[in-house]
């Protein structure tokens, strides 16, 4: 994942690597940026063919710093932090395209 400073009173603004996905075939299939942290859904390509591979939550600074990573049970794709009151309190909801499902994390 790239960060691009936009400024347009300037010309076109450098590259920062933001985040760098590791793993088997890393696939980032969502984010979201909310409460100054990088919320990614993160899993290995050769995981949707049922093959063994990460399966992640993946909740980074801005500037890309790992924080930490839940694995998961499913292969994520979809990935929205949520303060509405729809879902109870503030949670992470994330889908599975390939799983089928939609889930809610949550944090104490």
């Amino acid at each position: 994942m790239l960060a691009v400073p936009i400024d347009p009173s300037k010309g076109a603004p450098a590259l920062h690597v933001a985040y760098t996905a590791d793993g088997s075939f890393p696939d980032i299939d969502d984010f979201d940026i909310a409460d100054e942290r990088l919320w990614l859904s993160k899993f290995d390509s050769l995981r949707v063919l049922g093959l063994p591979g990460i399966s992640q939550l993946v909740v980074a600074d801005l500037q890309g710093k790992v924080q930490f990573a839940l694995d998961l049970p499913f292969v994520p794709s979809h990935a929205v932090v949520s303060v509405d009151t729809l879902f109870g309190p503030a949670c992470i909801i994330l889908t599975s395209f390939f799983d089928g499902g939609l889930y809610r994390v949550t944090f104490r």
